[in-house]
């Protein structure tokens, strides 16, 4: 190819990246207004409510209602607004969720970010991070925040900008670090997913320590076996398929002096120390781009929860699902 023809093909890239990101800021806009329009039908609401029985509807902070005034029918108007927008624009009501929060805070909140998406000097992606990492930080805490990650924002790339906007709302506001572990403590959950032909796929949430370390030592017990064990005369019978992912490892196999069997609580599980099959195993953990990445911006393992997109006030509960 012609270099000539690279430079004209990238500068029209470049300019269908910009007007992408000028239309997702109206989009911004347009999702702002639409929470207006909801807070307009909930006050028609309440003045008819009022007139009919002379009592206002009592609000208890973030729009959430005082069990004994709740009625019927109090979130027609939000519903009204995801139905019809839902149906109109062909998504889901989650993402049509998702675009009402983020409107909410680009117009509300971050206001230099609005700009900068609607020049082009960011994308969508990068105003969702920015977005998420400020989603604990408090108010007065929110203009810093953005004017340090936004220059950040418009030289990496999104993923990137996450992370680094983590670091910046974590020196901004320290205690949120404590806050947000505590909270993703608590939203801990383990789910069992059958896969067919006798196999199952468990996810676990727990501190990242010791998913990490579970993850190394299923790893070094599958190169062990890979790499053939002390005292074994033949391989296993089991043949890893592609996509298999990194070492896999029979659950239920036991070579002779290859896999320890139970460890009673309270023991160390028995090392792998001076075995050859172990030492020729590099860390994943060590070698993965998201732990190099992880490792330039400072941040430590055990501080990787996500953060929940920020919710405008009028629908509180109107978070990103992960």
């Amino acid at each position: 190819m012609h270099w000539a023809e690279l430079s004209a093909l990238v500068t029209r890239a470049e300019a269908n990246r910009a007007e992408m990101s000028r239309l997702q800021a109206e989009r911004a806009e347009v999702c702002a207004a639409a929470l207006d329009l909801v807070a307009l039908r909930v006050a028609q609401r309440d003045a008819a409510r009022v007139a009919r029985a002379g009592t206002p509807r009592a609000y208890s902070g973030h729009g959430s209602r005082v069990a004994s005034t709740v009625e019927f029918g109090d979130s027609i108007p939000l519903r009204e607004i995801l139905a019809e927008l839902s149906a109109a624009l062909r998504v889901g009501e989650r993402t049509l969720s998702n675009w009402l929060g983020d409107g909410a805070a680009l117009v509300g909140t971050y206001s230099a970010t609005l700009e900068a998406l609607r020049t082009g000097r960011i994308d969508e992606r990068h105003a969702a991070a920015i977005i998420d990492a400020g989603a604990a930080l408090d108010p007065e805490h929110r203009a810093k925040y953005e004017a340090l990650i936004l220059p950040v924002a418009e030289v990496e790339t999104a993923p990137a900008v996450r992370e680094y906007a983590k670091v910046v709302a974590a020196r901004i506001q320290p205690d949120i670090l404590v806050e947000n572990q505590r909270r993703a403590l608590a939203e801990r959950r383990v789910r069992a997913f059958d896969l067919g032909d006798g196999l199952a796929r468990l996810l676990l949430d727990a501190p990242a320590a010791l998913v990490h370390g579970i993850f190394e030592r299923v790893t070094d017990l599958a190169g062990a076996l890979d790499a053939g064990a002390p005292g074994d005369s033949a391989a296993p019978d089991d043949t890893a398929l592609p996509g298999d992912g990194p070492a896999p490892l029979d659950a239920g196999a036991q070579l002779d002096g290859a896999l320890p069997g139970p460890v009673p609580v309270g023991r160390a599980m028995p090392s792998f120390d001076g075995d050859p099959a172990r030492a020729a195993l590099p860390s994943p953990r060590a070698t993965s781009p998201d732990a190099r990445t992880r490792r330039d911006a400072g941040i430590a393992d055990d501080v990787h929860t996500p953060l929940p997109r920020y919710p405008p006030s009028l629908v509180d509960g109107l978070h990103r699902k992960r």
